[in-house]
């Protein structure tokens, strides 16, 4: 979040704008903040890290304010921001944030992408600043204090591929009825440290034997990959792609970085997985002077890591076989660079061979 727009239509308002700038500031000195105002004011008196855009008609500017801002706060009657945005709703993935506050600055409300986009965090921190503000939040996830899986995908960087199916499996955990949750184990401890009930979730290994799924429950799935084949099958699936991937890579000597490029990309593509996706190359420390490795790294911006003898071997999962055992006296390249490169230490996919290079993914 970095552009948050303040929108006044009175006296009272505007200084309850000037006063929440401050606050604003406070969370983020970075913010990129204007003040809308229908009361005209000396711009002398505004500080330099906001600006202050005074206005007679807000249908003027409101499109292209509500484009262009990352959040909006309202200092008026809810009644008003409902009337005036309703033409501008498009979607809760791109839709600003949206709170109202009154004139005390003792209420707020996160009215709009309170989860995705950020309505409910900020409402929060305003109030870590200001500790008489009372957040008024009317999500049944956060009133009931339930898991929700679009707060979860947003804090953990995934990514909703289909977010029209996210109020299906979130009212089927306010009223405490059954969903499937299908995901690898490190994600499963995840949720469940989260705060995810257990009693109503059924969880599932992806890697493991799914034929005895009820596919009339709400089915979270929860990976690396796209499963909009698998939609036709289950009643209400909703995909998180889990994002970013690390590619573990290993290859012989003087291995071009032409060819590395292009094994890459075939490994990405018979694996249904996206060049944008991936965030670190990784490999074994005596690989680090690969000149090939090391050019095609930077021409698409990704991250190099090279781990060496020790913490290879100190892993603890099997890997495949591989020649390294022999020449480095190590588990493997590919396979245990990729987890050790990786926030969840998860494998899944095993390295594939090509003529100079080996690939694996683990996120």
């Amino acid at each position: 979040m970095k552009k948050i727009s303040l929108i006044a239509l009175n006296k009272p308002g505007l200084a309850s704008a000037l006063a929440t700038v401050q606050d604003l500031l406070q969370i983020n000195s970075d913010f990129d903040i204007k003040i809308y105002s229908k009361n005209d004011r000396d711009k002398g008196e505004l500080a330099s890290n906001h600006k202050l855009v005074c206005f007679s008609k807000i249908d003027d500017f409101l499109k292209e304010l509500w484009q262009e801002s990352d959040a909006i706060i309202w200092f008026c009657a809810t009644g008003i921001v409902v009337r005036k945005i309703a033409g501008l709703l498009n979607s809760k993935t791109t839709d600003p944030a949206v709170l109202v506050m009154n004139f005390e600055r003792t209420q707020v409300i996160p009215l709009l992408s309170s989860h995705l986009g950020g309505a409910a965090e900020l409402a929060q921190s305003l109030k870590l600043i200001k500790t008489d503000l009372n957040v008024f939040t009317t999500t049944g996830t956060d009133s009931l204090g339930v898991f929700a899986f679009d707060s979860f995908a947003k804090d953990y960087g995934f990514e909703i591929l289909n977010i029209e199916n996210l109020a299906k499996v979130s009212n089927s955990l306010i009223n405490n009825e059954p969903v499937n949750l299908i995901t690898y184990p490190a994600v499963i401890d995840l949720v469940h440290s989260l705060g995810l009930d257990v009693d109503n979730i059924k969880a599932y290994n992806l890697c493991a034997d799914l034929t005895q799924i009820n596919k009339d429950y709400p089915t979270v799935i929860t990976s690396p990959f796209e499963f909009f084949e698998e939609q036709e099958n289950f009643c209400h699936l909703l995909n998180i792609k889990i994002k970013p991937v690390n590619l573990g890579i290993g290859l012989n000597r003087d291995t071009s970085a032409s060819e590395l490029e292009r094994d890459i990309k075939d490994f990405l593509y018979k694996n249904n997985l996206n060049l944008d996706d991936i965030k670190v190359f990784a490999s074994f420390e005596a690989k680090s002077d690969e000149k090939g490795l090391i050019e095609l790294a930077h021409k698409y911006n990704k991250n190099l890591l090279f781990f060496n003898k020790e913490q290879i071997n100190a892993l603890e999962q099997e890997f495949s076989e591989s020649k390294a055992t022999k020449f480095f006296e190590i588990k493997g390249v590919a396979e245990p660079s990729a987890v050790l490169a990786s926030e969840f230490k998860t494998l899944f996919i095993k390295k594939h061979i090509y003529k100079n290079i080996t690939i694996a993914a683990a996120f």
